[in-house]
């Protein structure tokens, strides 16, 4: 699928050969998936505890075939009304998965 502004790093290795030198690169490529996400109110998004964007998030590269943990803190304008919600999704290979509209749930 199209991964919007995003890049996938599948595999990256510098080697300086030397002349008639022959090098095998052998690298396993895991399967990937992709995830939309939209908040009520926008909030930071965190996959697995890493900050990956803001919502409304469109096309963020996830592996495939894992539990992933989703995250969204609200903005510091809405940190004193709303709490950050928290869930889990997991995405098939080549999948684009909408994660739907989540509602921060407000403080109580």
């Amino acid at each position: 699928p199209e991964l919007s502004s995003y890049t996938l790093v599948v595999f990256r290795r510098e080697v300086s050969p030397q002349p008639g030198q022959i090098l095998n690169t052998p690298a396993d490529i895991t399967a990937f998936g992709s995830i939309d996400v939209v908040s009520q109110p926008a909030g930071t998004v965190f996959v697995d505890g890493r900050q990956v964007g803001r919502t409304p998030l469109a096309g963020f590269p996830v592996t495939a075939g894992v539990v992933h943990r989703l995250e969204i803190r609200p903005t510091a304008a809405d940190n004193g009304r709303f709490s950050p919600y928290s869930g889990e999704f997991r995405v098939g290979p080549l999948e684009w998965k909408s994660l739907g509209r989540v509602s921060l749930p407000p403080k109580s």
